[in-house]
């Protein structure tokens, strides 16, 4: 009973001001107000709040897109794309770790997932028929799923699949390509062409009934044709023997054994308001309002590298921008909208056994800016309210920009910090490729070397005939009508269903009521031949 009671007072005390918990508060420091001050008045603290405050403020934009314009840079992976940026400030003599490309100033971005139905690393056959189609597929296969086999022309049938491009032409849009390749290398060519190998640019190559690429470009069976096509690979469009307009004469692997003349072929299927050039007076010559039809062959193979043009007598052939341009103001003209790729190739090639694929960084680099002034131009030609415009990469490539190089160390330059070998390293360097170690030898003292010659190959860690691929994920940028819907890390193939989806060309996928319809005027027949199924077949093969 005591003990009851004691408990009890006890408590009544400690529902008093004395038993109440104490509450403990640290004072601030004297200067905190002026260590806030002077963070806040800190340039990088109001960029960040400056670039917050714009987002903060960003709208979507839900309307369905009259035009789409894919870029594609060949290889532009992470690495390449911030060496770039960093080259292109420092060109102009400023600061090239703060500088922008052209489509990092655009709203919306996502990651892709790169790899092919049976490869880890990709090539940019299965890469491209990704995004093209919606559909994965296995490594060196254009336009047919997964269940074809490489080289194997039997299983081409019954496993094609449609492009994006295609289905624009089927509602009456313009469509068109451009390249600094040849028109038909594996990225172009995904959107065109259905076949097992993506090296059957030309009859020589082709096996079996299936068609080569470059017949089934020039005959392509959907609408009334690509309107605008504009790059390289004039070899596989010309009989062997052929002379070219630049005085060369065609006769390799690579030319036409069934006596053709495509660049003839083409003219005469599309001889109403139609111009064939190849060279750059021409192109810019060009009257848009008196064009419908526009094929530019600039270059026996991949169009020269822009750096090396004048040492090489080639400043006939266009720019990357140029081309953009006047397709641009061809495929305009279509109030129906239009589709066009772009494809800024070579951007990180290393190889041995072709000439113009070899290691130096600065035609990498210088590549990649002349690509990102194709995209401004682009992007000042359109408008963001009916345009969506799309930035991405079919691969990587094992390139990486490593060490510890001071801030405004010039790109193309030496590290400060001498690696323990004693010899200087650069900032840029390779995973594999020629420029590897080879066994039984030392890394080679670069003391006194000029690093950017054309015959130098750039240092690698591990020596291959050329440099691979690379498996990471790869940027996408995007502006425009429905661009928001980039977001997070998504499947290549996404991006087709993107691009569908904003021009709603396939509304019943979507459940919508669009304005666009099917022009069945543009599908099916086409003068030339018959269709099948949706394929076109002459002389007894399809393409």
């Amino acid at each position: 009973m005591a003990l009851s009671l004691a408990l009890l007072l006890v408590t009544i005390k400690c529902l008093g001001i004395s038993c109440a918990p104490a509450i403990y508060t640290r004072s601030w420091p004297h200067d905190f107000d002026h260590i806030e001050e002077n963070q806040a008045n800190n340039q990088w603290f109001k960029d960040g709040v400056d670039l917050t405050r714009i987002n903060l403020n960003l709208q979507t934009n839900d309307n369905h897109a009259k035009n789409v314009i894919l870029f594609l840079g060949d290889g532009m992976g992470i690495s390449t794309t911030t060496a770039a940026r960093i080259f292109e400030g420092q060109s102009r003599n400023e600061g090239g770790e703060e500088n922008v490309l052209s489509w990092e100033k655009f709203p919306y971005t996502a990651l892709s997932k790169t790899y092919n139905v049976d490869a880890q690393v990709p090539d940019s056959a299965g890469t491209a028929t990704a995004f093209a189609t919606g559909v994965k597929t296995d490594k060196g296969i254009l336009g047919l799923n997964e269940n074809a086999e490489f080289e194997n022309c039997e299983s081409a049938k019954g496993n094609e699949v449609l492009s994006i491009l295609t289905y624009a032409e089927r509602i009456g849009m313009s469509t068109g390509i451009v390249t600094d390749t040849r028109v038909t290398h594996a990225t172009p060519a995904a959107f065109y062409s259905h076949t097992p190998s993506r090296n059957w640019e030309n009859d020589q190559a082709a096996k079996g009934d299936c068609k080569d690429i470059s017949l089934q470009l020039i005959n392509y069976p959907y609408g009334n044709g690509l309107k605008v096509i504009l790059g390289g690979g004039l070899q596989s469009f010309l009989k062997c023997g052929s002379t070219t307009p630049d005085g060369n004469v065609i006769n390799n692997t690579k030319c036409r054994m069934d006596g053709q003349d495509l660049t003839q072929v083409w003219r005469r299927d599309k001889f109403e308001r139609s111009s064939y050039v190849w060279n750059r007076t021409q192109l810019n010559d060009i009257d848009p309002e008196s064009v419908d039809h526009l094929l530019g062959l600039f270059n026996e193979d991949g169009m020269t590298f822009v750096i090396e043009r004048e040492e090489k007598n080639r400043t006939f052939e266009p720019t990357l921008e140029e081309m953009v341009e006047k397709a641009l103001q061809i495929l305009k003209k279509n109030e129906k909208g239009f589709f066009l790729l772009v494809e800024g190739t070579l951007l990180l090639q290393n190889s041995t056994d072709e000439p113009y694929n070899r290691s130096k960084f600065v035609d990498m680099l210088d590549l990649t800016v002349e690509f990102a002034n194709a995209v401004k131009k682009a992007k000042q030609l359109t408008n963001d309210e009916d345009t969506l415009m799309i930035v991405t990469a079919d691969h990587s490539h094992s390139f990486v920009l490593y060490g510890s190089p001071v801030r405004n160390n010039p790109i193309l330059g030496f590290q400060k910090t001498i690696p323990p070998d004693g010899k200087p390293a650069l900032s840029l360097a390779y995973s594999d490729g020629p420029g590897g170690l080879k066994p039984n030898t030392e890394r080679a003292n670069l003391t006194g070397v000029n690093y950017n010659a054309t015959d130098f190959n750039q240092q690698a860690l591990i020596w291959t005939y050329s440099e691979s691929h690379g498996g990471e994920d790869v940027g996408i940028y995007a502006i425009g009508p429905q661009a928001h819907l980039f977001h997070g890390v998504v499947e290549q193939n996404y991006i087709f269903h993107v691009m569908d989806y904003a021009l709603c060309l396939t509304p019943s996928k979507w459940n919508l009521s669009c304005e666009r319809a099917p022009d069945e005027r543009r599908s099916g027949r086409r003068r030339g031949g018959r269709t099948h199924g949706g394929r076109k077949r002459l002389g007894g093969k399809y393409y």
